[in-house]
């Protein structure tokens, strides 16, 4: 056989091979792909909103509940988070939310000076 003959018959191969039936592939493989289709949406999906400018947040739908139910669980007995003015955030400052709607901040509750705990602070650097 040439060498000649030889590449044509392994490049026909490789096209018989590339249009098998995907049942016969090992499910790891057909897993591969559709992780690999999933992220080739994504990149898609992200260059269309950076041309039009728009944000794109990425996170895990599943795991992420409403803003202010997750600020709440995580803060002290359920209370709005601490700042140094309890000025609310403007409220053209919207959060995307998992679900595709938008949320609004929680207001803040200013920082007061009997919070301040400087000396415990310092005892515990030591």
């Amino acid at each position: 056989m040439t060498s000649q003959k030889t590449f044509r018959m392994k490049k026909k191969l490789a096209k018989q091979m590339k249009q098998a039936d995907p049942a016969l592939d090992p499910p790891e493989n057909r897993q591969h792909d559709q992780i690999q289709r999933k992220i080739e949406r994504q990149k898609f999906r992200l260059e269309i909103m950076m041309k039009k400018r728009q944000h794109y947040f990425l996170s895990n739908s599943g795991m992420l509940a409403e803003l202010h139910t997750k600020v709440r669980i995580y803060q002290p007995g359920g209370m709005p988070p601490i700042s140094s003015t309890s000025k609310p955030i403007s409220k053209r400052w919207r959060i995307l939310l998992p679900h595709g709607s938008y949320g609004t901040y929680p207001s803040p509750r200013a920082l007061g000076t009997y919070k301040v705990v400087v000396e415990q602070y310092r005892q515990a650097a030591y």
